[in-house]
């Protein structure tokens, strides 16, 4: 409803927003939690893919 609107507009102005280098930390459990799997947690400037032996100094993916 009104608050997965809320979340989807401000998601996408804090993802405009990580494009220029500028992070807001924005979420809170009160203001569209994201719930992660025991031993994670959620990070707006996180890489998505864990750093190995395999791609060390590799360049991230934009994502």
């Amino acid at each position: 409803g009104d608050c997965e609107c809320l979340c989807a507009a401000i998601s996408n102005f804090a993802d405009m927003c990580s494009r220029h280098n500028i992070y807001i930390k924005w979420r809170s459990q009160e203001l569209c939690p994201i719930q992660c799997e025991e031993n994670f947690r959620y990070s707006t400037c996180g890489s998505p893919c864990p750093q190995t032996c395999r791609n060390i100094g590799d360049e991230p993916e934009p994502y």
